[in-house]
């Protein structure tokens, strides 16, 4: 059986409509003169179907009760009115009921609005069922894309680095200069690492290391490389702000967005064209709305890649950020690309507008909030203490992956360091309750098995112990700052790093040059 809840402020109309209800085989579990107190019910008596008046008593009338249905439980209704103009009749409409009544009805007349409107309700949520499923499968399907293109580029990385490994193996016996296998080796291991940098940038958890940079730096530095990349018959053009300022990003990951945008704009134009790069400094004084959502007020770095290709087409505009959207041919795009730029922009805390017609060229426009952070570590260092990072002072090291503590071990030994190496923190306590056992610097792991480095350096500190600490990790940002790390920090890397940016931060910190 059917059970309906009435929302109707005259009394003798609700009665009447009860009898009817029931006389047809329908159960009224409840009746109400007003919205406020409707809502407060809902919970408590659960109806399959609600049928409401739109004039109603207190200050809610039936179409604003139909919306928080709509909104928040989901509950199919029907309105019941006296009243059938245009005004009304447009109000209902947008709150999408599941029937209207006009009064006066007969009893075959609201049997057959219920009846319909469960229908309606029913095919509603198998309606919701098939699109999850197609969602789901959309999913896996993605996936397994996915995991394919992985596969392929990993596959290809690994037989370049077995292959080096042999030709350095045949070298070595022969005694031969292996140098330039070693450099093949370094190659695809930064081809990797660029890998699992885009992917995780597309599922927005790459592990940024944000410094201070310049605008005019960046879209000079990019400049660059879009030289060597773009045939001759794409003219560029470069236009800096003239006051250059600064954001907190992470350089690499912005120069990626850049040349993923320049990548598209040069495939745009396979006869040529013209490519424009632009910095300058936009100041919003009321928020701006843009294609991927809402830009607030503020002044922002301004970075816009331009040009007068084929353009966008009003039937792909809102999917180019959409994940594996292509417009290219088979082999010649992903769909991963502009999914990528739109990721790492998000995570820096940026937005991204595109204005685009087909045939009339696109520009992309990235907005980043203007910064006063401190310098990066490159620009701390000089030339001089460039060449001054060995050091005498003990460090204890906890890595609980082997080969990444070892090489810590072996580059902190070779650079003049005394080093206390343990597996896990337990090891680690074990070792500093030997009181004639110190240590300078601490460097940590994060995440390891039982206790995490953040309470290792602490429970260290706890037993007495004096140290500074250099915290390491590849997990993202979000996981580490909820154990109060704060990864901006100069003395935090996130793996992989650069082993001369880990000496840097070794000597700097022992030296007390950075925080």
């Amino acid at each position: 059986m059917i059970n309906i809840f009435l929302i109707e402020d005259e009394a003798i109309v609700a009665l009447d409509l009860k009898t009817n209800l029931e006389r047809i085989g329908y159960s009224v579990i409840g009746s109400v003169p007003s919205g406020e107190e409707a809502l407060n019910l809902l919970d408590k008596l659960k109806p399959d179907l609600i049928i409401t008046d739109i004039k109603l008593q207190g200050d809610l009338d039936g179409i604003d009760v139909a919306e928080i249905l709509n909104k928040k439980y989901g509950i199919p209704f029907i309105i019941l009115s006296a009243y059938s103009d245009e005004g009304i009749i447009e109000r209902a409409k947008h709150v999408e009921p599941y029937g209207y009544i006009i009064k006066p009805f007969g009893p075959n007349n609201l049997r057959a609005s219920i009846e319909m409107a469960m229908y309606r309700a029913k095919m509603k949520i198998e309606v919701n069922k098939l699109e999850l499923q197609l969602r789901q499968s959309e999913k896996m399907k993605a996936v397994g894309t996915l995991a394919g293109g992985i596969a392929h580029d990993f596959n290809n990385i690994l037989t370049v680095i077995l292959g080096y490994t042999t030709l350095i193996n045949e070298k070595l016996l022969l005694n031969e200069n292996i140098n330039s296998d070693i450099e093949g080796i370094r190659t695809a291991a930064l081809r990797a690492n660029s890998l699992t940098k885009h992917l995780l940038a597309f599922s927005r958890k790459q592990v940024l290391n944000p410094d201070f940079v310049t605008s005019n730096f960046i879209v000079e530095n990019i400049s660059k490389m879009v030289a060597r990349l773009i045939p001759e018959n794409i003219i560029l053009t470069v236009i800096n702000n003239s006051e250059s300022q600064g954001v907190f990003i992470d350089q690499s990951q912005i120069e990626q967005v850049l040349l993923n945008l320049v990548i598209n704009a040069k495939d745009a134009m396979p006869n040529g064209g013209s490519l424009v790069l632009k910095s300058e400094i936009c100041h919003l004084t009321e928020k701006l709305l843009v294609t991927t959502g809402t830009v607030p007020a503020g002044s922002y770095i301004c970075i816009s890649v331009k040009d007068n290709g084929t353009g966008i087409s009003a039937e792909d505009y809102n999917h180019i950020f959409d994940p594996f959207f292509t417009t290219k041919s088979l082999h010649k795009g992903t769909g991963l690309g502009l999914a990528s730029v739109y990721g790492i922009i998000k995570q820096s805390g940026g937005y991204i507008d595109v204005i685009s017609e087909s045939g009339k060229g696109s520009e992309f426009i990235v907005y980043l909030e203007i910064s006063n952070k401190s310098a990066p570590i490159s620009d701390i260092i000089t030339k001089e203490e460039k060449a001054g990072l060995r050091g005498t002072e003990t460090v204890l090291v906890v890595e609980d992956d082997e080969e990444i503590r070892k090489l810590i071990v072996k580059l902190l030994n070779v650079n003049g360091y005394e080093v206390i190496e343990s597996s896990n923190p337990g090891e680690a306590i074990l070792l500093s309750e030997n009181k004639e056992i110190s240590f300078d610097l601490l460097i940590t792991d994060v995440f390891m098995p039982l206790m995490n480095g953040k309470r290792l350096s602490d429970r260290l500190k706890e037993m007495g112990k004096h140290f500074l600490t250099v915290f390491i990790s590849g997990y993202e940002d979000k996981k580490v700052i909820k154990l109060g790390i704060n990864t901006n920090s100069k003395k935090y890397l996130s793996k992989p790093f650069q082993w001369m940016e880990l000496l840097s931060i070794v000597r700097l910190t022992l030296d007390g040059k950075i925080d």
